[in-house]
């Protein structure tokens, strides 16, 4: 992606990454902290380079199974991932 968005694609994707941002900061008038899973599977074989499927149902890349833990960058909040 990077180098072939366009400006107008640039601008689209940082309205979207604001509106994520002010919908957890909201979260944040509640809670002092948030607890979440980080991969949604848990240790498969050091064998299997990736995972292919989750719960049945197949990945379309390599990254997705990675969703839980590259979200949260979104939000521009600090993150910890524990084993």
């Amino acid at each position: 992606m990077g180098a072939a968005m366009s400006l107008q694609d640039c601008v689209k994707a940082h309205g979207e990454q604001s509106r994520i941002f002010r919908g957890f900061q909201k979260q944040f008038e509640h809670y002092d902290l948030i607890l979440a899973p980080t991969t949604p599977v848990s240790p498969f074989p050091w064998s299997e380079l990736y995972l292919r499927e989750v719960n049945g149902v197949p990945l379309d890349n390599y990254y997705r199974w990675l969703a839980l833990c590259y979200t949260i960058t979104l939000t521009t909040n600090p993150a910890l991932s524990l084993p």
